[in-house]
């Protein structure tokens, strides 16, 4: 692509067809418009913030205009263009569009369009299209984070990618129709009790009583592999119950919580070619001052200049609020055009949240014996 000296921007709610085109055109310039006045918690702050961390060679500047007199935007404008310049019209209004593809003026208009992946190049009377993602490649998931001024609290990435996490895994990917899929309730916290805080040394307690035969049979093979990994140091059996002396309370977490979910779902999302920056165990916080709010997405990746984000729920409990927090906090990353899904094992207590996750626009991909269903769900739906 050309690379033009200055990069004309309209500010909007959501700013990353932005952050796209200056990170690839690299512009010497960079005019940030917008009729919203300039105040600490303002769009235009948020984006003067980012770049400033992001891009600190460039100073932009900022041509602020009257709303109500739009057409005092045509001579402000006209001080800035020629040749040279490109304006992106992505945060442009329909009216703002018009009155820029009105001016007598040679100069450049580019409008990203993220759900399509394509780039449009108003040129000389021409347009042209171009593939977005291969123009200009992908931002990351803390960009959006970054554009919306909040920071990325913990990540659990490398947690995952660890020899002990990855031998879970192979188990779970290996043995989830004949042994997990047969137990996995049992690590849940109605079924467990914990050790008293005087004992020397943490275990918990797995109800026996009342399982099949074949789920006996499962349980012992899982705990026995555990053994073998040293996840757990030891376990015993009594007449109603399985005494498991875990090595630390972080790894029991991971099977009374439902994390073995997020962890399989974060390793099937990294198998996709098409994502990008995939994150799980994703916490973060909307405003760097605001540290001690935690929000929280179980997996978050990009997809051609689109975010994913993923809950994920071993449970049948999830209902509005699970999916309203879903929603909120998607859209309010990604912008519309952002990938909403929850995955889990179980339907809705209520089978109304089915119908409200339609109609927000939320994809709920539910796994029974197989886990390969969330592969390929994941895989069509992107």
């Amino acid at each position: 692509m050309n690379k033009w000296h200055t990069l004309i921007n309209f500010i909007e709610n959501f700013n990353d067809e932005m952050v796209l085109l200056t990170k690839i055109l690299k512009p010497q310039q960079i005019i940030l418009v917008s009729s919203q006045k300039l105040t600490p918690e303002s769009k235009l702050q948020q984006v003067l913030n980012y770049m400033k961390a992001a891009m600190p060679r460039i100073e932009p500047e900022i041509l602020l205009y009257d709303k109500e007199e739009p057409l005092a935007l045509k001579e402000k404008l006209l001080v800035y263009l020629n040749p040279d310049v490109v304006v992106n019209l992505a945060g442009s209004s329909p009216l703002e569009a018009l009155l820029i593809a009105n001016l007598k003026q040679s100069f450049t208009m580019l409008y990203p369009d993220i759900k399509q992946n394509s780039l449009y190049i108003f040129e000389e009377g021409e347009v042209k299209s171009e593939v977005l993602s291969k123009v200009i490649g992908s931002l990351e998931v803390k960009d959006y984070l970054a554009l919306e001024g909040g920071e990325i609290l913990k990540d659990e990435r490398c947690k995952y990618e660890t020899p002990l996490y990855e031998q879970m895994l192979r188990f779970l990917l290996i043995h989830y129709k004949d042994t997990f899929s047969e137990i996995r309730h049992l690590f849940k916290p109605t079924y467990l009790y914990f050790s008293p805080s005087y004992e020397k040394e943490f275990y918990f307690e797995i109800k026996s009583e009342g399982l099949t035969p074949q789920q006996k049979i499962a349980l012992n093979k899982y705990l026995t592999y555990l053994k073998e990994i040293n996840w757990i140091k030891s376990f015993t059996e009594s007449k109603v119950s399985l005494r498991v002396y875990a090595q630390n309370k972080e790894l029991e977490h991971y099977l009374s919580s439902g994390s073995w979910l997020e962890h399989v779902t974060y390793y099937y999302m990294k198998q996709i070619p098409e994502i990008s920056d995939v994150h799980t165990g994703f916490k973060f916080a909307w405003h760097m001052s605001k540290k001690h709010v935690h929000n929280e997405l179980d997996v978050v990746a990009t997809l051609k200049n689109r975010l994913v984000c993923i809950s994920c729920k071993d449970t049948e409990k999830y209902d509005y609020q699970t999916l309203n927090e879903l929603e909120v906090y998607t859209t309010r990353l990604g912008g519309p055009e952002s990938i909403k899904v929850l995955v889990t094992t179980m339907p809705p207590a209520k089978s109304s949240t089915l119908d409200r996750a339609k109609g927000m626009g939320i994809h709920i991909i539910q796994i029974e014996n197989e886990l390969d269903v969330l592969y390929d769900t994941l895989r069509r739906l992107v």
